[in-house]
């Protein structure tokens, strides 16, 4: 008896535990397939793989969305369209009614089902507008993140404001104040993160502060911050939190000060083809997309800027 409740909770632990990499990779090539290549059946298939390891992004279910509608598939798009739309952080009407999407949902927008999909949609953001204003929890983070990134960029323009007349040594002494006042908030705003986890990605139109603001306050980070709260930034890209996009960023920016690897996530177009295998695979480890350059909001906007490896090194 002893023995099988131990299995039954190692089983429960591994059921649970989180690691979003693994379906990163898988929806990045589906949204490669999606958007690039139009193979709809092969993007829905990687789609529907990947939502058997995580908890599907919301996003995700849109992208879904979008393989339906070039199948064809009236049925599952509305589907997939409503599940869209249950968290607070996605609105799916920014997309649908875009002009990107345009000529994608036309043909639907007359069929009653989806009418009938747009307006249980419209009910469904009227109750997330509220939430936003009445969720304690939701209050609590939105209102945090917003005070550190509001402090950060009010404390930088109290300081380096009206430079021009200012010698070199003025101005450089000025800048390691203004460095050393960032370094006090990264403390105070990585602490938070510490207790309550990154603020989750969020897509655009969101009224939620998203880990792609956060990435704002930690691009300059130095050296040694980056090493001492790099397990954390780590834990928080595995539970989904921390965007592999905002990571990676962050990740070059201190990279690029400290010229030591000159094979980075993200300098491509800077990049020597001698290191576009180890960026390859360096992009995989996060989660990033190996075909598509850009953030995820980038590409659910049809910014798909296809790398240079890709038709190469990477079909």
């Amino acid at each position: 008896m002893k023995n099988l409740i131990i299995i039954l909770m190692f089983f429960s632990s591994s059921l649970f535990a989180q690691n979003y990499i693994p379906y990163y990779n898988i929806t990045n090539e589906a949204v490669y397939r999606l958007m690039i290549t139009k193979e709809y059946e092969k993007a829905e298939k990687l789609y529907l793989d990947a939502f058997k390891l995580e908890k599907p992004l919301v996003s995700d279910y849109f992208q879904l969305t979008r393989c339906y509608a070039g199948k064809g598939d009236t049925i599952n798009l509305v589907k997939y369209l409503k599940l869209s739309s249950t968290d607070v952080s996605f609105n799916p009407l920014l997309y649908v009614n875009s002009k990107k999407d345009s000529a994608l949902f036309y043909k639907y927008k007359q069929q009653q089902s989806f009418k009938n999909c747009m307006k249980e949609i419209e009910k469904t953001n009227e109750k997330h507008a509220i939430a936003i204003k009445t969720d304690k929890d939701l209050k609590i983070k939105r209102d945090t993140i917003a005070y550190f990134l509001k402090i950060f960029q009010q404390t930088r323009k109290n300081i380096l404001k009206n430079m021009t007349e200012l010698t070199k040594e003025q101005k450089d002494s000025l800048r390691k104040i203004a460095d050393a006042s960032d370094i006090v908030l990264r403390k105070s705003l990585l602490e938070y993160v510490e207790k309550n986890g990154f603020p989750e990605y969020t897509a655009p139109g969101s009224m939620l502060s998203g880990s792609d603001f956060v990435s704002v306050l930690l691009i300059s980070m130095t050296e040694e911050e980056f090493d001492k709260y790099n397990p954390l930034m780590q834990r928080e890209l595995k539970k989904g939190n921390l965007a592999p996009y905002d990571y990676g960023y962050i990740y070059d920016k201190v990279q690029s000060r400290s010229k030591k690897n000159k094979c980075t996530y993200f300098s491509v177009n800077n990049m020597n083809k001698d290191c576009w295998s180890q960026s390859i695979e360096e992009r995989k480890k996060i989660g990033l997309s190996i075909y598509l350059d850009g953030s995820s909001q980038n590409i659910l906007k049809g910014n798909n800027k296809k790398l240079p490896w890709v038709g190469t090194l990477v079909n």
